[in-house]
């Protein structure tokens, strides 16, 4: 039996498409100030933010650092946000719960437990958005599809086929929403009128759920193009990206840009993708790396669309080490090396007879692939004599060899 609902409640749920603009997608920041009953937190605290939620008597705010802040009445922990507080993209408050979801695309709940609501469905990933109703929750993935857990008295946990082609999700007490690609809505759930979308159900581009009642926003212009999803997947030896797009006018094709870390986004492909791509390979990576992605479409007049931006890490290098290049040298040659993970690394040159000739490495080394040149001299700066010699890696409890030869 559903356990009675006392005092006011007021559940606040946004979802946000990419706008349809030529400029690149912005992360602002900003500070809120807080009000009311019950406010105990630090104006400090709530600086540097990028989203908010609130749920019953308690409230979280999301920093641009990732981490979570939450205030307010903290029966069954709801404010107590789990360890590691790192890497959050997104938050949501229900009646005696919250939610954050990860940057790896994890979701993680947390508070009052009593229908499953902190109990995110396997597999636990590839989530993009996420929202709280009173007691229950839903989980955008990037395909499209909704998943649903917590509280399912009145079905707001059954999402109605086709399960596909949502771009937003939003919930209120006892009742569900997704917004669709097309800017159609669908709400399921407890019936107080909240579920029947007004006609023409059409052009809408933001919803939000209360209690008992819902809200959409539609958009008074055709939307030229919108990206209903678009994510990165790595792979051995690559990074794969997949997008979808709704779009009403014609296109020339599609255009993708790159950067790492803090670096500009620049252009990786020199021609235009065809207009019906969908996916992308990009193999010119290095293991171990961080890549911001952004896809643009190009319109019939020469105009950029651009994607909001996405974040993934390649793969990791198998611990390795290369034959030099060139083999045979006179005088400098180049040595490689991988490391799947940070380590202690040691790279010597010896003899024929086992003396140690030079050492190039000895220093903890960042994951990824290196590359190290050995000029043809000993630890003294003085040059070795022509012959064969062999280069040995040490990191962590692995070691490898390889033979070079030096001609003159």
């Amino acid at each position: 039996m559903k356990k009675g609902r006392g005092g006011l409640w007021l559940l606040l749920s946004v979802a946000i498409l990419a706008p349809a603009t030529s400029a690149a997608p912005s992360r602002t920041t900003a500070s809120i100030v807080t009000w009311g009953r019950n406010v105990i937190v630090a104006q400090s605290d709530l600086e540097n933010l990028v989203a908010v939620a609130t749920g019953t008597h308690h409230s979280l705010a999301l920093k641009e650092d990732g981490t979570i802040v939450a205030w307010g009445e903290n029966d069954f922990g709801r404010c107590d946000i789990p360890s590691p507080n790192a890497d959050f993209v997104a938050v949501a408050a229900g009646y005696y719960h919250s939610l954050g979801l990860k940057g790896g695309g994890t979701g993680l709940a947390w508070g009052r437990n009593d229908n499953g609501e902190c109990n995110v469905p396997a597999p636990n990933a590839d989530f993009i958005a996420a929202a709280t109703g009173w007691m229950h929750n839903l989980g955008l993935r990037s395909d499209g599809a909704i998943v649903a857990w917590g509280d399912d008295l009145y079905s707001q946990c059954v999402v109605p086929a086709p399960n596909a082609d949502f771009v937003a999700i939003a919930a209120g007490a006892d009742h569900s929403m997704g917004l669709k690609s097309d800017g159609s809505i669908v709400v399921w759930g407890c019936a107080y009128g909240q579920c029947v979308v007004p006609a023409p159900n059409a052009d809408f581009v933001l919803i939000a759920g209360g209690v008992y009642h819902s809200l959409a926003l539609k958009s008074s212009t055709p939307t030229a193009v919108t990206f209903a999803s678009f994510s990165a997947e790595p792979i051995e030896g690559a990074i794969v990206l997949h997008w979808e797009i709704a779009a009403d006018e014609e296109l020339q094709g599609f255009r993708v840009y790159r950067a790492q870390g803090d670096a500009a986004l620049a252009s990786i492909t020199l021609n235009l993708l065809h207009a019906s791509a969908r996916s992308y390979k990009d193999t010119a990576i290095e293991p171990g790396r961080e890549y911001r992605y952004v896809v643009a479409t190009v319109t019939a007049d020469g105009r950029e669309i651009r994607s909001p931006e996405v974040v993934a890490s390649s793969a990791a290098s198998p611990l390795a080490l290369h034959q030099n290049v060139p083999n045979p040298f006179n005088p400098e040659t180049a040595i490689g090396f991988s490391l799947p993970k940070p380590e202690h690394v040691r790279l010597d040159v010896y003899d024929l007879e086992g003396r140690l000739v030079r050492r190039l490495v000895d220093a903890r080394v960042q994951a990824g692939a290196r590359e190290v040149e050995w000029n043809g001299r000993d630890d003294a700066g003085r040059v070795v004599a022509s012959g064969v010699y062999f280069y040995r890696s040490t990191a962590g409890k692995q070691a490898f060899a390889k033979k070079m030869i030096l001609l003159k």
